[in-house]
């Protein structure tokens, strides 16, 4: 008479710890590309865009979140980083200013530099308004401005500087009028719009200032 055995059989534990070994390998190693893959991305994002036409920062007089008064000539002579918001909006604009707040500290010991963050629903945007929303991100106001002013200064202002309307304007209900308000520009002393940039990529605070570096050195040459 034959007997089975039919108690299974029992895995070595040396052979349990190689395969958990191996699924920590494998999983790490699927980590690295995802987040490989999503560097790269935001690389992709992260190079300037050139004006789509010759662009200058126009004369303006506006007020900013104290209250005061601010013309264009403040701001001659300096390299000017310019962004667009409307504190009604939701994560895309909280993500441009997040940025704009990191290159703050990185410009904010550089005289030369100038942070200037214009309002493209003025209506809603008081001075009051953007002085809350600016003190929740830090701001310091002799390094980082933001403008408000009548709807018929401002909006032509942004048009004629910086972005394109945009042709479904009314048709929904947010108050952007225009394009690409999540970009960030680049303006040199002269005025000129040099380039944009990713407003809602990290990599974008530290191209600025190598592109503002960029910039003065070959200032310097020229001279």
């Amino acid at each position: 008479m034959i007997f089975r055995n039919n108690q299974p059989k029992t895995v070595p534990e040396s052979a349990i710890s190689d395969a958990r070994l191996f699924l920590i390998v494998v999983g790490a190693c699927l980590l690295a590309v995802v987040g490989f893959s999503g560097l790269l991305r935001l690389r992709k994002s992260g190079p300037a865009q050139l004006p789509d036409r010759p662009r200058v920062f126009g004369d303006f007089l506006l007020t900013d979140s104290r209250g005061r008064s601010v013309a264009r000539g403040e701001l001659n002579g300096k390299y000017c980083v310019v962004s667009f918001v409307f504190t009604s909006c939701g994560a895309t604009c909280r993500l441009v200013s997040g940025q704009m707040a990191a290159l703050q500290r990185l410009v904010k010991d550089r005289p030369d530099v100038r942070l200037v963050s214009l309002t493209v629903d003025p209506v809603t945007d008081t001075p009051e308004v953007l002085a809350k929303f600016s003190r929740d991100l830090g701001v310091v106001p002799e390094v980082w401005t933001f403008l408000t002013g009548p709807k018929s200064e401002i909006t032509p202002l942004i048009e004629s500087s910086f972005l394109p309307k945009d042709p479904a304007a009314g048709a929904t209900n947010t108050p952007v009028e225009f394009l690409y308000i999540e970009r960030i520009a680049l303006v040199d002393p002269r005025g000129n719009v040099r380039a944009y940039f990713n407003g809602l990529s990290p990599l974008t605070p530290r191209a600025i200032v190598d592109e503002i570096d960029r910039l003065r050195e070959d200032a310097r040459r020229q001279r």
